[in-house]
């Protein structure tokens, strides 16, 4: 097993009983059978191991998913969509003790930061091919996309730290549904 899968599994493992914030290097090296030095050629705290995680798990299950919406309809394209975010929520439900410790951490802004940054990728996307397709006109792009981001991350950290018994994904997308713009196409 490479060094940073060892670490990703000690770090999990270790938050099933402590805060990340309570983990020590030392405790996750041990626990992944490393030494300290190998720890910080890759990270410089337990903090960034958390975002580099978490955020290389959402960008994977971003990436390339969006490449075919040119050639979707706006129905489809919602659908699209609404299986992207349901799959974010099934991450975040699968990963919910690093999720919760990335949103909970002293290091959540640098995590929330970084999230952002990689959703707002993808809305930026969405929103370029909205305003191709005359679904949108004359928006500040910048703006909304980063307003749009900020907003997802939200919704679902909201979705993390809430009681599990709240959480359905039907829920939380409907909580979507109704935080979105006019022209943001509508469930059919």
């Amino acid at each position: 097993m490479r060094t940073r899968e060892r670490l990703r599994a000690a770090l999990v493992e270790l938050l099933a009983a402590e805060s990340a914030d309570g983990i020590s290097v030392t405790q996750l090296c041990e626990a992944a059978d490393v030494r300290r030095t190998t720890f910080y050629t890759h990270y410089d705290t337990i903090d960034a191991l958390l975002e580099d995680v978490l955020q290389t798990d959402v960008a994977a299950l971003l990436s390339g998913s969006e490449a075919h919406f040119t050639d979707l309809s706006v129905t489809k394209l919602d659908a699209a969509l609404r299986t992207s975010m349901r799959s974010a929520l099934a991450l975040i439900d699968r990963d919910r003790n690093l999720f919760r410790a990335a949103f909970l951490s002293r290091g959540s802004a640098a995590f929330v930061r970084g999230l952002q940054r990689v959703i707002a990728e993808r809305v930026e996307r969405i929103l370029v091919e909205f305003i191709r397709r005359g679904l949108v006109e004359d928006i500040d792009r910048a703006l909304v996309t980063q307003y749009g981001a900020a907003g997802m991350v939200a919704l679902l950290e909201s979705w993390c730290l809430r009681d599990e018994s709240e959480n359905t994904p039907e829920r939380w997308l409907a909580a979507f549904d109704q935080v979105q713009p006019a022209w943001w196409p509508k469930p059919t």
